[in-house]
């Protein structure tokens, strides 16, 4: 039974004829495949999550569920938190001025996959509300753009609070693990 197929260099299509080399561009066609397949295999392993064997650290337990705890290497996490009102647009109606933050913080798991973490450390940077760029200080009191030269107070700004920001994202914070 023959196979309808499309060449994996340029895909043209193939019929279902058998060939060795593509009448078009004149790669060989198994060598081709062959190596997309290997590819997309790559590809596929490095997006599936690789959690590894568990080792837990002795005397330390997860506080929501009592089970032995692993630590994991420090994480990154980025949110924008978003500030009081500085303008309307014409689409979108509030403008409100952007924060970004970022959330280092030190993991941990239990057996049963809860996440927890023990200590964190808080980087802020304001945006600006229409390009949504890193601002500049103009001063004490006011933000400026350096793309779009828009102007915001400080007090439009707003700073989340880490511990509930983490919380959101199911992260459980416990102090004592440290």
């Amino acid at each position: 039974m023959s196979q309808v197929r499309f060449c994996p260099m340029c895909s043209v299509y193939l019929g279902s004829g058998e060939f060795e080399t593509c009448p078009k561009c004149g790669s060989n066609i198994r060598l081709e495949l062959d190596r997309k397949q290997r590819y997309e295999a790559t590809i596929k392993r490095r997006s599936e999550v690789v959690e590894g064997p568990f080792h837990p650290v002795l005397g330390r337990k997860c506080k929501v569920c009592g089970e032995d705890v692993e630590i994991l290497s420090p994480k990154v996490e980025e949110f924008t938190v978003y500030g009081k009102s500085c303008g309307k647009g014409p689409v979108l109606g509030d403008i409100k001025a952007p924060m970004q933050v970022f959330v280092g913080f030190q993991a941990w798991r239990c057996r049963k996959k809860h996440k927890l973490f023990s200590t964190y450390e808080v980087e802020n940077r304001e945006l600006c509300p229409t390009c949504h760029t890193p601002n500049n200080p103009y001063g004490n009191l006011v933000r400026s753009c350096p793309r779009c030269s828009t102007m915001v107070p400080v007090d439009y700004y707003v700073e989340g609070d880490p511990l509930e920001l983490l919380s959101k994202r199911g992260y459980h914070h416990d102090p004592d693990l440290e």
